[in-house]
């Protein structure tokens, strides 16, 4: 039989859970009561009040606990769901949230639920269907509408989505969410000035991400005052939103500004505290090649969190780029050793990325065989671990790996009646393409040096040409793949498909001097470029030739094992993980392409060897 003082202190719980007060529930439970032996309500207030109050592995511990003792709670399930989601665990999440719909078939959460961790998982598909069900069983639900309208996005079906998304803002026409995920499909489909209309209607709210869309909007629109604008006004009403800071900078920097940083160095003297803005700005100091700096901005993040694994792995970072290998060694294993050698992805790749620039290629080469296992989609962890086998000699699995060819090379655009595009055709593209380049610099840590690169996808644009020329894209990579042999061991040909989707798609212009560094697209797995204008500087010297194999580590020269020279019209397809970069031209015409990252739409894993 309950007493009545512990009745009397489920009620205050229950009452200060109400409120919000969740430092007082946690103060009224512990060291008084035990999860596993109060009614499962009671336990799940304290598990979702440590969770508010960011102790989140704590309240992992006792969701577990609570769940031993009331295995058939689906509130419990539920909650203990969302944890898991908000930890960066949506398989361990979607368990759970599957236990919830098996429970109770008619609860819509549960369905709603899955939905968000599918979508997280990049199983849009699913993620669809789970949020139908949910819509079928609550209607008019407002919340539950909105999530299918966003996994319509996600499946590309945004003929639908729009149709939703006009219906429900007729229920809610001042739905501040409806107005910013409108404003943002229309941004999508290429529609600025409708997005800049919505996105204005919703930025009343004074919501620092509905600020930071519309900023995007004016980007696009050539608008940068209002833009810088926007930006201001979005860190003045979220001072912690770190994407409002990174992405005000990122612009500052495109459009030439002489500190485009200052915003960040003045809110981190002011609020020295503010951790994960200090992380984002070491980030970007290493991406424009500024350890030192980056190195006096790491030094109060070792002092507060010397144990902490993601700051020993970002200090092995830093000391890299600084050229001190022996540091970054120091810290990388520190990093790893924190996680007790798990698979901690980001700890293992710096570590190897390390050992690689110190000739340690076995030692690489075991993490990336780990990395590759974890992880098998990243292409990035292909990358690197060709680099290692190709430092310790492993000739055979090197030329299994990175088969050149593997790397399509053809003319689309010419007088042939056979060709996929009209001969006129990169006259016609050209002007179009020249308008949207419109930066003074490259975007902050991409692989292009002295040129200027294209905002968002731009294959979503709706422009004639730019349909046509995706179109001939697909149907040159469908015609590659057909004709090749799969392998169940290798990352591309193990997963060869026809039925493919865009997953990136931008424009380059390098101007005199200007190249690629090595790099790989780590988000692919068909990459491609197509060539618009080339300078005649390619008939000298290997000038502007793309070149594979050539890898961007510190202290490893390779000339490279394969180059490709361009000409005007035509596309040059390749593996995502291959190692690529152009050498440097010397002319006054620019070089222009159009290129971009295709994914299988049903992806497979493959594994190493």
């Amino acid at each position: 039989m309950i007493s009545l003082d512990l009745i009397k202190r489920f009620q205050q719980i229950s009452y200060y859970f109400n409120q919000h007060a969740f430092i007082q529930v946690v103060a009224l439970f512990s060291p008084v009561l035990a999860v596993d032996n109060v009614p499962a309500e009671i336990a799940l207030m304290y598990a979702v009040s440590l969770r508010r109050l960011g102790q989140h592995e704590k309240s992992k511990i006792c969701f577990s606990t609570a769940l031993k003792a009331h295995p058939t709670n689906a509130a419990l399930r539920n909650s203990f769901g969302n944890l898991l989601l908000e930890m960066e665990q949506p398989q361990l999440a979607l368990a759970e949230f599957a236990h919830v719909t098996k429970l109770e078939p008619t609860n819509s959460d549960g369905y709603l639920n899955s939905a968000r961790a599918l979508s997280r998982l990049a199983l849009y598909d699913q993620a669809l269907e789970h949020s139908k069900t949910a819509h079928d069983l609550q209607p008019n639900n407002m919340n539950i509408a909105i999530a299918l309208a966003e996994n319509l996005v996600n499946t590309a079906q945004l003929d639908k989505a729009e149709a939703l998304y006009d219906k429900l803002l007729q229920r809610e026409p001042h739905n501040i969410k409806l107005l910013n995920n409108l404003g943002n499909l229309k941004r999508q489909l290429g529609s600025a000035a409708d997005a800049i209309h919505l996105l204005e209607r919703a930025a009343t709210s004074n919501n620092s991400t509905v600020l930071r869309n519309l900023a995007a909007c004016y980007v696009l629109d050539n608008q940068f005052e209002r833009a810088y604008n926007c930006y201001q006004a979005a860190i003045a009403a979220a001072p912690d939103d770190v994407l409002a800071y990174a992405e005000y900078a990122a612009l500052l920097w495109q459009q030439g500004d002489a500190k485009p940083f200052l915003h960040i160095e003045q809110r981190l003297n002011a609020a020295p505290e503010h951790h994960a803005l200090r992380v984002d700005y070491i980030k970007t100091l290493l991406n424009i090649d500024q350890p030192d700096t980056a190195e006096r901005y790491l030094e109060p993040l070792l002092q507060h969190f010397p144990s902490d694994s993601a700051v020993l792995t970002l200090a092995t970072t830093v000391y890299r780029n600084k050229g001190d290998l022996e540091k970054a060694e120091y810290f990388g294993r520190s990093a790893l050793a924190q996680v007790n050698n798990t698979s901690n992805i980001a700890a293992r790749s710096e570590l190897a990325f390390t050992l690689l620039a110190q000739h340690k290629g076995e030692e690489a080469l075991a993490h990336y065989q780990h990395l590759c296992d974890d992880d098998p989609l990243n292409q990035g962890w292909w990358t690197t671990l060709s680099s290692a086998l190709k430092l310790t000699s492993a000739k055979q699995q090197y030329n299994w790996l990175c088969d050149y060819t593997l790397v399509n090379a053809d003319v689309i655009s010419s007088r042939e009646s056979s060709a996929l595009l009209p001969v006129d055709f990169n006259q016609r593209l050209l002007p179009l393409l020249n308008q949207l380049h419109c930066n003074a610099r490259p975007p902050l840590g991409l692989s292009l040096q002295k040129g200027s690169q294209t905002f968002e996808n731009i294959f979503d644009r709706q422009d004639a040409v730019l349909q046509q020329l995706q179109q001939a894209v697909i149907h040159q990579a469908c015609k590659f793949i057909s004709q090749l042999l799969p392998d169940p061991k290798h990352p591309f040909l193990s997963r060869l498909s026809t039925d493919l989707k865009f997953q990136g798609s931008w424009s380059v212009q390098l101007r005199d001097e200007g190249f690629h560094k090595s790099h790989f697209h780590p988000m692919g797995w068909l990459s491609g470029v197509y060539y618009v204008d080339v300078p005649d500087a390619v008939e000298h010297d290997g000038q502007g030739w793309l070149v594979f194999g050539r890898p961007d580590i510190p202290n490893v020269l390779d000339v490279g094992d394969f180059a490709v020279k361009p000409q005007p019209g035509m596309l040059v397809l390749f593996p995502s993980f291959m190692w690529h970069g152009t050498n440097p031209f010397k002319s006054a015409t620019n070089r222009v392409t159009v290129a971009f990252d295709i994914v299988p739409e049903s992806t497979g894993h493959s594994r190493s060897f």
